[in-house]
């Protein structure tokens, strides 16, 4: 019997090679995830970013027009008070229900697809992968629209009047492309650079219609336009309508899992804490109930018709401040619902495209929409 020569080690074949370990990332590696942000994967330690990073991608939601307008609305139905009490409870609920999320999907560096394979196997994580991209996708429309129907009033207001169309076009030419890169590589830039223009437009519309058309301290007091019974107190009514919104959550989830561990509990008080909920929901609620109460808005109220009266008022400036204010949080949607194609297709038929395909399906959708 013959006994097989041995290298140094005891044990191996002189003809196997030697293991080698390297301590850096593969260039390969990092370059073939530039594009696609890790959206297939788990997120390396190696691949995160600082806090500040963190929080000027989070915060392009908290500049959607949706958070002004549904204040306002929330408040003609049940009064300002009860809808300042209700978005207060859901200030603090959703600040607790994703400072966990946040800290989980930290430290796993899990997307809501991964995580639900994990808890619900294959068939989990393709619901997850879908439902999360179909219904960013929505808000992708109806963020988009927004613009879409405050450049065609500002140009129609000057006697350049274009199809709708066109302005969609024209919305889903320059946004969609802005979610190419990632959160890495851009949207925290984009965002930090945007940032101040939002917050600019937010405190100038409030001086902008206080000057125009006087302050008074009615907005605070407002009653409901019907004395209708809606069957349960006001202030719950106007919690259950914010706590609607869950999407928020997974949305949390997969920008968080992008965090520095050793950032993880500032970020999970802080970033996607209740701070942030402050601004983003009671702040913005009360510009927009105050705006409501003070500007002229012709129709009903609506998103469109809020904004088409905040673009009236302030002319360029108005406009400039919803461009700012949706380019920020659609550029997020339009990331977070082709990451969530990609995995589902992934993840289902094995059809693994890479993520900018899918950002032009998601685009086209929209569009089509």
């Amino acid at each position: 019997m013959t006994t097989p020569k041995l290298g140094s080690h005891a044990g191996i074949p002189e003809n196997v090679p030697a293991l080698h370990i390297t301590h850096t990332d593969d260039p390969k590696v990092l370059a073939k995830n530039a594009a696609e942000d890790y959206s297939l994967h788990i997120v390396p330690r190696s691949w995160r970013v600082g806090k500040m990073s963190t929080a000027m991608v989070w915060t392009g939601l908290m500049s959607a027009m949706f958070f002004v307008v549904v204040g306002a609305t929330v408040a003609l139905a049940v009064g300002t008070i009860n809808s300042l009490i209700g978005i207060g409870l859901s200030v603090v609920a959703y600040g607790l229900i994703n400072m966990v999320a946040s800290k989980v999907a930290n430290e796993s560096g899990t997307s809501v697809s991964q995580f639900s394979r994990a808890m619900f196997g294959r068939v989990g994580s393709a619901f997850a992968a879908a439902l999360f991209g179909i219904t960013i996708m929505y808000y992708v429309v109806a963020e988009g629209s927004i613009v879409a129907s405050a450049l065609h009033a500002f140009f129609a207001d000057r006697g350049w009047v274009a199809p709708m169309s066109v302005w969609a076009l024209v919305v889903v030419a320059y946004q969609a492309p802005l979610a190419w890169r990632g959160v890495t590589a851009w949207l925290d830039k984009l965002n930090g650079v945007l940032l101040p223009l939002y917050i600019l437009g937010l405190v100038g519309s409030v001086v902008w219609a206080i000057i125009k058309y006087g302050y008074s301290n009615d907005w605070l007091t407002g009653a409901p336009e019907s004395a209708s019974s809606l069957g349960v107190p006001g202030w719950w009514y106007a919690f259950v309508i914010y706590m609607g919104v869950w999407v928020v959550t997974m949305m949390v989830w997969d920008f968080a899992r992008y965090g520095r561990n050793e950032d993880a509990d500032f970020n999970a008080k802080v970033t996607f804490g209740t701070p942030y909920y402050i601004i983003t929901l009671l702040v913005n609620a009360a510009v927009g109930m105050f705006l409501v109460e003070t500007i002229e808005v012709e129709g009903p109220l609506s998103e469109e018709s809020a904004i088409i009266g905040v673009v009236g008022m302030m002319g360029i400036w108005g406009l400039l401040w919803v461009m700012a204010s949706q380019t920020r949080v659609n550029a997020g949607n339009f990331y977070l619902s082709s990451t969530n194609f990609q995995n589902f297709f992934a993840r289902t038929v094995k059809w693994s495209m890479p993520r900018v395909f899918w950002l032009g399906v998601v685009a086209v959708i929209v569009y089509r929409v």
